[in-house]
């Protein structure tokens, strides 16, 4: 059978994260008039003294504050505003605003970083030194217990709000000043949670409602939503990998991780390269005239003036044998890297691989998707895959439109918020099989339970009967620890001869749960150790012992719950 590189084709794709998503799904909408968001009391994430705040907006307004520590003009820790042409902060002790002549366009996503050192402000935009903000403008001292404001510089009903108009997303408030190569290489991709110096983090992944979770402090931080509205995220986000090289000669660089490389065949001048992969297909509009986009793309960034030609080899995965053959099929798009808009058909492949595509000639950098025009069978066409929170668990739903010698679907998954498992520690938890050949809609479901606390990402591997694969664009979810110390009553009540007992913790300490007759007298321990916060379940045999009443007994933390439970064989 002919193999497509994925089954994620049509671009009919939809991608719908429930309560939680990923962060790369949602941003804020503020109206520039009466819309902000805020944390009305201390709020200890956003307390710093000095560090790096850092941020993804696109501006519709000429003028407004971004993000504020204050409660009114007299009683400020900091206040950040953008205008036309100029990025800076409110001074408290001078009362002036001090900035740089410097903005991201109207209408454009940008990404800007301050960083204060306690001597003075570096500006970055889009991961360029702009400038210092003068006259030794830095992060007030003190006022730790000012309330924290986005979109506005106060959440009062003064005249003088300044309220900001457009879209923010990915709001990141560091304890520590972070390089400028650091800058570069994360603006485009999420960090992961317990990254070391992240105080405060606003993925913006609620995507309804009207609270703004702080992602680092989940769940005490929550700010409120004052009119600001949910929109689907378009910014040049997602999760991924980057990797930054030196370039100054002619010759061949890997950029690891970033599933690229590039043989430079002509070079001037010596420039800083940022390579970024981000998984999944682009946001926004995507490249036009191909049959399928493959589910990853790329922003590629050249700091320096140098000049260059060079050859592109990009990563994939199950690249066809009609395209390995005819690599002319295979094409390359660009676009701006702060781009959601159109893309440029730029180049055709000069030679492929079932796990590479080479493109000759590349002269400039930008966001760089890769598409096929070949006519290759598509083995399943993916319509939609989508991920919510149930309980302690994660229920998985996707549907296809087409499927054709589909064996099934083995369901992959990843921990996110531990920074040593963000590359590769994919695991199967489970199999749900295919339809064979079909042009009906088929729909398709699995369920992953009793998770700890954290953030998980998941994805399909569908696989044909002849043996080749394909993975689907990831989904993530988060899993928040429980609020309450509880029991479950097990079930099946009545129950013959085994039965699932699920509890849960809001915090970690010595667990016991054990299992006594109506006498009192204990017959199993089924649980005596340390556990984490979170939702879990044992499975009891009573096989070996009488019919009968049964009492489940819960013990952590000085606290107790019984529950009884019947055998009848």
């Amino acid at each position: 059978m002919k193999r497509k590189q994925s089954f994620l084709f049509t671009i009919v794709f939809v991608l719908v994260l429930l309560s939680p998503s990923a962060h790369a799904q949602y941003a804020l909408s503020f109206n520039g008039t009466s819309n902000y968001a805020y944390y009305d009391a201390p709020f200890a994430a956003t307390d710093i003294d000095h560090g790096t705040i850092e941020f993804w907006v696109k501006r519709t307004t000429s003028w407004g504050t971004i993000l504020a520590k204050a409660t009114d003009w007299s009683n400020t820790k900091y206040h950040i505003g953008m205008g036309d042409n100029n990025t800076g902060m409110f001074n408290q002790p001078t009362g002036a605003f001090y900035s740089v002549a410097y903005a991201p366009n109207q209408n454009e996503w940008g990404h800007v970083a301050l960083v204060e050192n306690d001597t003075d402000i570096k500006v970055y935009i889009n991961g360029e030194y702009v400038g210092i903000l003068p006259n030794g403008c830095v992060i007030n001292a003190g006022y730790d217990n000012n309330y924290f404001i986005i979109g506005a510089a106060s959440n009062s009903s003064r005249g003088d709000q300044e309220y900001f108009g457009g879209i923010l997303d990915e709001i990141r408030i560091w304890n520590s000043v972070r390089t400028q190569t650091e800058i570069r290489e994360a603006m485009n991709i999420e960090v992961p949670v317990g990254s070391t110096g992240l105080a405060g983090y606003f993925r913006m992944s609620d995507g309804s409602g009207t609270s703004l979770t702080d992602d680092k402090n989940t769940p005490n931080n929550t700010l409120t939503i004052n009119g600001a509205t949910w929109v689907t995220s378009t910014a040049p986000l997602g999760t991924g990998t980057s990797n930054t090289q030196t370039v100054s000669a002619t010759g061949a660089v890997t950029f690891t991780g970033a599933d690229v490389a590039m043989n430079f065949t002509a070079k001037s001048g010596s420039d800083d390269i940022v390579s970024t992969i981000i998984n999944g297909l682009p946001n926004g509009t995507q490249p036009s005239g191909v049959t399928t986009v493959f589910p990853k793309y790329w922003v590629v960034r050249k700091y320096g003036s140098g000049t260059f030609t060079t050859n592109i080899t990009f990563t994939v995965s199950g690249v066809s044998a009609e395209d390995q053959a005819t690599p002319s099929n295979l094409k390359l798009f660009s676009r701006t890297s702060t781009s959601e808009g159109s893309w440029t058909e730029v180049a055709s492949a000069s030679s492929a691989t079932a796990t590479s595509i080479t493109f000759n000639g590349i002269t400039a950098f930008s966001q760089f998707a890769v598409g096929t025009v070949g006519n290759s069978l598509l083995p399943v066409e993916l319509a939609s895959f989508t991920a919510e929170r149930s309980g302690a668990g994660v229920r998985l739903q996707w549907s296809t439109v087409t499927e054709t010698n589909n064996y099934g679907f083995e369901v992959e998954r990843k921990t996110l918020d531990n920074e040593q498992l963000t590359m590769n520690n994919w695991w199967k938890v489970g199999f749900v099989e295919g339809n064979g050949t079909t042009n009906a809609p088929r729909t398709y479901s699995f369920s992953d339970n009793y998770l700890l606390s954290g953030r998980y990402s998941y994805r399909l591997k569908q696989i044909d009967r002849d043996g080749q694969s394909a993975y689907s664009k990831t989904v993530e979810v988060t899993i928040v620890p429980p609020k309450e110390f509880s029991l479950h009553q097990n079930y099946p009540n009545p129950f013959n001869p085994s039965t699932e007992i699920c509890y849960q913790l809001p915090i970690t300490g010595h667990v016991s749960l054990r299992v006594f007759d109506a006498v009192g007298r204990e017959v199993a321990v089924l649980v005596n150790e340390m556990k984490e916060a979170g939702i879990y379940s044992v499975r009891y045999d009573a096989s070996h012992i009488s019919n009968g009443v049964y009492f489940a007994r819960l013990q952590s933390g000085g606290k107790q719950i019984m529950k009884k439970m019947l055998l009848m064989k």
